[in-house]
């Protein structure tokens, strides 16, 4: 069963929080509001943090450990880096949740409580819960880019092996042709001397 661990007084937790990619873009009063919002829970294996078709209100930071993505009981992905959000697009478009989500080992995510965002935005006129949406969505164009310049080079990569295998392919091909006409040369002068020894024996 998962428990919560204090914020406010832990400094080291803190300031791993604020290393997190999406957390370097609010100042230090989005931060602090974003602080009251949220809660750190800790997961033990096997333990739903989301369950697929069920409604509620919180996005996820992953702080560490590794959680499992499955949808209708079939897995998609693992994440496991520290930073890594999920359960946001249920909130943003007001869902139930598309996917079940699990820890796979001890895990400890920062659960950010979107509808009492929503209370402080129109309490302190802060758009926090814009913001984070923003960062979000910003970091994961960032990390597509990013992923589509690996594939794009990974691409060009294997292109490039493709041309030295098929250049090989080639000069092996020319190789063999080239035996096989050195052995049919080879067959038609032993055809050669064949005759030229009979010849030579009915001479005799």
């Amino acid at each position: 069963m998962s428990k919560s661990i204090e914020i406010q007084n832990n400094p080291k937790l803190v300031d791993r929080l604020k290393d997190i990619s999406v957390m370097k873009g609010l100042s230090d009063e989005e931060f602090a509001a974003m602080l009251q919002l949220s809660t750190i829970n800790m997961y033990q294996p096997g333990e739903n943090i989301i369950i697929e078709r069920y409604y509620d209100n919180r996005i996820y930071f992953l702080i560490s450990g590794k959680v499992e993505i499955s949808k209708e009981k079939q897995p998609l992905k693992v994440l496991s880096e520290t930073g890594e959000t999920f359960g946001e697009m249920s909130v943003i478009e007001g869902r139930e949740r598309s996917a079940t989500i699990r820890s796979l080992e001890e895990t400890t995510c920062l659960a950010i409580d979107a509808s009492f965002a929503e209370r402080l935005r129109k309490d302190k006129k802060l758009n926090l819960l814009d913001k984070i949406f923003t960062e979000i969505l910003a970091h994961r164009l960032r990390s597509t880019t990013d992923d589509y310049t690996r594939a794009l080079s990974r691409v060009k990569l294997l292109q490039e092996e493709n041309k030295i295998l098929r250049r090989l392919a080639e000069e092996i091909k020319q190789q063999h042709d080239c035996q096989e006409q050195s052995i049919i040369n080879a067959e038609k002068e032993l055809d050669d001397i064949r005759s030229e020894v009979e010849k030579f024996q009915t001479e005799l």
